[in-house]
C-alpha cells in the first residue's frame, strides 16, 4: 500500500490502511518499515503520501521498546539502528510528509493561523542545543514539563530550560494536536539568536507525569 500510487479519491482509505499497517506490527517491525520509507523517501522514489504520511504520525507519537529499553520515537529508533545509512536526518524527513502528518482539522487550524505564533521548547543543558530541535509548543506547562520531567527521566543531565520565540506560520511545518501537546513541527529548529530564556514553572504549576 506505501508503494501504491497516490489517488484522490481514496486518500482517506490510503491514510486509514497506513495507519493500520504500522499499528499491526510489532516494534522492531515498525522500525524497519520507518527505515525502508525513509530510504524510499532519500532515492526519490515515488510512495503512496497518504499511506506514509499516517504511518509517520503514529511514528512520531509513539514509543517503541526494545529489550527494554525506550528508544525515543521509532525515528529517532530507526536512525540509531541505520547505523549512519541515513544521508538525511530526521528533521528533513518529517518535514517533507509534515503535511500529510496532520489530520484534516490540524490543516484547517494551521491555514487559518495568520497572527504570529509565541512557541515555547523545554530541555537541559546548552540553549544554542536545544533551539536546534524542531518540536516545539505553545503551551509553555507543556515546556516546563519536558525541561523538568520527561528529559530528566529518561536520564539526560543539565539545567532545564525553556525557550521561547515569536515566528510567522509560514516556518511552521505541522500542527499537532494527538497528545494535547498544543505541538508545533519547525523543521530544524529555530537559530540561537532568534530565541530568549524563560524561566521554566516549578513553583507556577508542577506537573506530575504523562503527556502535556
Amino acid at each position: 500500500m506505501f508503494l501504491r500510487a497516490d489517488a484522490p479519491e481514496r486518500m482517506n482509505q490510503d491514510r486509514e490502511d497506513g495507519q493500520n499497517a504500522f499499528l499491526i506490527l510489532t516494534d522492531e517491525a515498525r522500525i524497519g518499515l520507518i527505515t525502508d520509507l525513509i530510504m524510499h523517501l532519500e532515492d526519490m522514489k515515488p510512495l503512496n503520501t497518504a499511506a506514509t504520511g499516517s504511518a509517520f504520525r503514529l511514528a512520531w507519537e509513539l514509543e517503541p521498546y526494545l529489550g527494554g529499553k525506550r528508544l525515543g520515537t521509532y525515528f529517532s529508533a530507526a536512525e540509531i539502528i541505520s547505523a549512519g545509512r541515513f544521508e538525511s536526518g530526521v528533521s528533513e524527513i518529517v518535514g517533507r510528509l509534515a503535511n500529510e502528518m496532520m489530520t484534516a482539522d490540524e490543516r484547517r487550524r494551521l491555514s487559518e493561523t495568520k497572527a504570529p505564533l509565541i512557541v515555547y521548547r523545554g530541555g537541559v543543558g546548552d540553549p544554542a542545543s536545544i533551539s536546534q530541535g524542531m518540536s516545539w509548543t505553545t503551551d509553555i506547562s507543556c515546556a516546563d514539563f519536558y525541561a523538568r520531567k520527561w528529559l530528566v527521566r529518561w536520564g539526560a543531565a543539565g539545567e532545564p530550560r525553556i525557550l521561547s520565540s515569536q515566528i510567522e506560520p509560514e516556518v511552521v511545518a505541522a500542527m499537532f494536536d494527538g497528545r494535547d501537546e498544543s505541538e508545533i513541527l519547525i523543521p530544524n529548529g529555530l537559530p540561537v539568536e532568534r530565541v530568549v530564556e524563560v524561566p521554566t514553572l516549578s513553583d507556577v504549576k508542577p506537573r506530575s507525569s504523562g503527556s502535556c
